[in-house]
């Protein structure tokens, strides 16, 4: 409390010098940008408060964050210290990973109940939502909510004994967490077509629906997505000659699509 409450004293004195700022500014026709041009109400109020200092507010306020977050393991004063970075900054587009990571990961792996880690991790999904929109086509983002579908929802990349809960969660809300895990994947593939990255999330979403479809017995969708995932790891080994990776699920896939002929 102490620290937010000098933080407050230090930019209030602040103000009187900014202002004269703004007058030289205006007299040197040095502003471009109208300041209510601002996307949001939150990007307006950040402007009027801090001005041309809310870049060393975010650099002091930071800090403080890498301190809560790594040293005392502080996540649910993370939150609130997030949330007003993401005001003042909003794209800054690393404040949104962190901050959706520290509730969908870090406090919804603390608390106890399926119910409350489904609650932090719908925050998180919300919050990184929103950061895709304050920063359209970032490829960080696009790529992590990807992710929070594929791993944090559905226990595919790390065996999760919550992760069935979330999935009936999910369907609860007539979505599925391989399709919306592929969705992203895809946007943020074709942000970075030559980014091999996204080119292996999205061939591996292709063979967990192959498998899923061949378990549940649909013969058609299992040749389906056994095709696009070949497919997938033929485009990547275009884009990656050498990766490793690549080759060995292409080669893979190849021989057993192969021998079910």
């Amino acid at each position: 409390m102490a620290f937010y409450l000098l933080f407050i004293i230090l930019f209030a004195s602040l103000i009187p010098l900014q202002e004269r700022i703004n007058r030289l500014r205006e007299e040197e026709k040095l502003i471009e940008v109208e300041i209510f041009e601002a996307t949001t109400p939150s990007d307006v109020w950040g402007t009027l408060l801090l001005g041309g200092f809310r870049g060393i507010a975010v650099n002091i306020l930071w800090v403080r964050a890498m301190r809560l977050q790594w040293i005392e393991e502080d996540f649910l004063e993370l939150v609130a210290l997030y949330g007003i970075i993401q005001a003042l900054q909003p794209r800054f587009a690393l404040i949104w990973s962190f901050s959706s990571w520290n509730m969908a990961y870090n406090i919804a792996g603390q608390v106890d109940t399926e119910e409350e880690k489904w609650k932090w991790i719908q925050a998180g999904v919300s919050d990184l939502e929103k950061g895709i929109k304050r920063n359209p086509g970032n490829f960080r983002l696009l790529l992590e909510l990807g992710w929070f579908y594929f791993d944090r929802m559905g226990g595919e990349a790390v065996r999760r004994p919550d992760a069935p809960f979330h999935r009936r969660q999910l369907q609860k809300k007539g979505r599925d967490h391989l399709y919306m895990a592929l969705y992203w994947f895809e946007r943020a593939a074709k942000v970075e077509k030559d980014t091999i990255i996204a080119g292996r999330a999205v061939a591996q979403v292709f063979e967990r629906l192959a498998t899923r479809a061949e378990k549940e017995g649909q013969l058609e969708k299992k040749v389906f997505y056994q095709k696009k995932t070949l497919e997938r790891w033929r485009r990547n080994l275009e884009i990656d000659p050498d990766d490793a990776a690549s080759q060995r699920h292409y080669q893979r896939w190849r021989e057993k699509i192969y021998m079910e002929r």
